[in-house]
């Protein structure tokens, strides 16, 4: 029965973790959208900045509807770690996916150029010691990201993706593991309709 229950959880915990990641993975994907439109239309960065602080607040929402829908009791902190970080490996994936195509098929470098203009502009009102220096440091930055090919960008963003899930999984996973106050889980409802079925 153990070893069924064992199963069981971990069956769960991959289809929900898989149906999320998917679901962020293309979330990231608008909001990286909204990256090559925001040098057109600077609000656009504003809207992508405020998405991203949403991210880890979906997460965590997605991590109480699991606990509620699968869990009897109280969720261990290394279940709900792997619930959240598996969230961000798949949706990574996906975002990495969808990054190599991007920069492969579609920028044409575009990106890195509007970069560049984006700090001429901004070094031109700087005075002349200083915006020197900060333009050589950020034009040697670009140049660097111009030598990599689009599956290492890709790369490089599926490891920050990573690395950012990994800190966040720390984070949030004992904040939402155990229920709050008030709150009732599958254990709490049944054991209601068995003393609602005794009386």
């Amino acid at each position: 029965m153990d070893q069924y229950r064992f199963y069981l959880r971990n069956t769960t915990l991959s289809r929900y973790t898989k149906r999320y990641g998917s679901m962020m993975g293309l979330f990231w994907l608008a909001k990286f959208a909204l990256i090559p439109a925001g040098f057109a239309y600077p609000n656009l960065i504003l809207l992508f900045l405020g998405l991203t602080l949403c991210v880890p607040f979906i997460v965590a929402y997605w991590g109480v509807n699991y606990r509620k829908r699968e869990f009897l009791e109280d969720v261990s902190y290394g279940r709900m770690w792997s619930f959240i970080f598996l969230i961000y490996l798949y949706a990574s994936l996906l975002a990495a996916l969808g990054h190599y195509i991007y920069f492969r098929f579609i920028d044409g470098g575009f990106m890195l150029q509007a970069m560049e203009e984006m700090v001429r502009d901004f070094v031109a009102t700087l005075p002349a010691d200083q915006g020197g220096e900060i333009e050589s440091q950020m034009s040697l930055m670009i140049e660097q990201q111009r030598q990599l090919t689009p599956i290492e960008t890709a790369m490089n963003q599926f490891s920050q993706n990573l690395l950012v899930g990994m800190v966040m999984a720390f984070i949030i996973a004992p904040l939402i593991r155990k229920k709050g106050p008030g709150e009732q889980t599958s254990k709490d409802i049944l054991d209601s309709i068995k003393s609602e079925g005794k009386e």
